[in-house]
């Protein structure tokens, strides 16, 4: 309903539109017939005076010897005019009316204000709703006519144009409407699509898409809405095996912490029995800190990536301090650790830096048998993590960097780990725009690379 409200009032503003243009120009028009059509009236009716002018001069000319001239001009006027004209006589200063069949009286002829017109002069007049035209012919042997042609025509003909005007936009709107009407409409169907499709969404619906037909702005609006929702639907598929693999990882530890602590209060054990206990709930609650801190760090580095001071690391410096936080877990397997460097720097985040490399270590070592080898190396801008381990598949490569994902689940778990370094390793990487790259052969080992942007060729 409310697409609807707005579809109509659109069309509605844009047939106004038209409408205002359409009077406009209509409007525009008809004021400029009507001039025209006033001028071609006084000229036609200037004419027809000047003629009838002529005439009468004509005929007053054969009756100037005779007697009684005003009786002749009088016969004259009765058989020889329309009727529409009047004559008055001037001699020694009095007017005299000789002839007049019309509706206006002497002193309204005398009386009214005449504009000078070429060889004589004229005046509008209104009467009756009729309009007219006086011409006033000068004096011709003593003698003046005043020919009055009616014009009102005029008016009838600028009436009928206007009305026909109004038809006319009348129709325009109306055709006006219905064009714009189907053509909103078709506008707005992929609209109306989308807008279906984003409740669908709303209503936890990730998997629809919008029907992209066109490459205008609607369709390239529809391929942007079908990207977020392909995000959407990634995302919210990651976050669900996220929950789902907390939800496990939390489960086990607090099984076997309730297990245990619910045996010592219900069961009589021995000393020895009770420190065993005590020992494994020690060790559960060890990695459920582990498991919360990582997780804090994980959300820490999504949230205020942005805020990220990056400075200048010397390689070297980093490849001891990883060797001195990781000697512990690399001497427990009996590991060779080897660095080697080319004198360089990077430049990243130094304590997010230092985690990405000992959790790439650690993970290097666990997948590593006992006295292994482990090769860190820089060159070119690139960091090279190299284990001669267990190696990893070709499609577990493109799962170990999200979350609790393991490729090897019991090992991993018997270690202490819970999937998430990886993941802490990609997110860090991706804040400073620093690519990962993996290369692994099963049974022969990996080599986990990191492909720094050089700062001095940017400056």
């Amino acid at each position: 309903m409310k697409d609807l409200k707005i579809r109509t009032r659109i069309t509605l503003i844009s047939c106004i539109m038209v409408l205002s243009a359409t009077i406009a120009v209509t409007g525009l028009l008809i004021v400029i017939t009507y001039r025209s059509m006033q001028k071609e009236a006084y000229a036609e009716a200037y004419k027809n005076a000047y003629e009838k002018s002529m005439d009468f001069k004509n005929a007053v000319g054969i009756y100037r010897n005779y007697d009684d001239k005003d009786m002749y001009v009088q016969y004259y006027m009765k058989t020889s005019t329309d009727g529409h004209i009047i004559c008055m006589s001037y001699v020694n200063g009095t007017v005299k009316e000789i002839y007049n069949v019309t509706v206006f009286s002497k002193e309204y002829i005398l009386n009214g204000k005449y504009i000078p017109g070429g060889s004589s002069e004229y005046r509008y007049v209104k009467y009756k709703g009729g309009k007219y035209i006086i011409f006033e012919s000068g004096i011709i042997d003593n003698y003046c006519l005043y020919i009055i042609e009616n014009v009102s025509y005029v008016d009838g003909k600028i009436y009928r144009i206007a009305l026909y005007g109004v038809v006319i936009t009348g129709v325009v709107f109306l055709i006006t409407y219905i064009i714009l009407a189907l053509l909103l409409r078709r506008q707005f169907r992929p609209l109306l699509k989308l807008k279906k499709t984003t409740a669908l969404m709303a209503e936890g619906k990730y998997d629809v898409r919008v029907e992209v037909n066109k490459n205008d702005e609607v369709g390239q609006l529809g391929k942007s809405f079908n990207k977020m929702a392909e995000a959407v639907e990634k995302r919210d598929s990651s976050l669900k095996m996220f929950m789902g693999n907390l939800t496990h990882e939390l489960k086990t530890p607090m099984t076997a912490i309730m297990g245990y602590s619910q045996t010592m209060l219900s069961v009589n054990l021995s000393e020895e029995e009770k420190e065993e206990a005590l020992m494994y709930i020690n060790d559960e609650c060890s990695r459920l800190e582990r498991l919360s801190k990582k997780l804090m760090r994980l959300l820490e580095i999504e949230n205020n990536g942005n805020n990220l001071e990056l400075k200048c690391i010397d390689v070297k410096w980093l490849f001891e301090e990883t060797g001195k936080i990781t000697h512990t877990v690399i001497d427990s397997k009996g590991i060779l650790f080897d660095y080697s460097d080319d004198g360089g720097t990077i430049y990243a985040e130094p304590d997010l830096m230092l985690d990405v490399m000992v959790n790439l270590v650690d993970n290097a070592v666990k997948a590593s048998d006992k006295g292994g080898r482990v090769e860190l190396s820089y060159n070119n801008n690139v960091i090279s993590v190299r284990d001669y381990g267990c190696g990893i598949s070709e499609e577990e490569q493109e799962k170990i960097l999200e979350p609790f994902y393991m490729v090897d689940k019991s090992r991993s778990r018997k270690s202490g780990g819970a999937g998430l370094g990886l993941a802490l390793v990609a997110e860090i990487l991706r804040q400073q725009d620093i690519s990962l790259k993996i290369d692994s052969v099963v049974g022969e080992g990996t080599k986990i690379s990191l492909q720094f942007v050089d700062k001095t060729m940017n400056t």
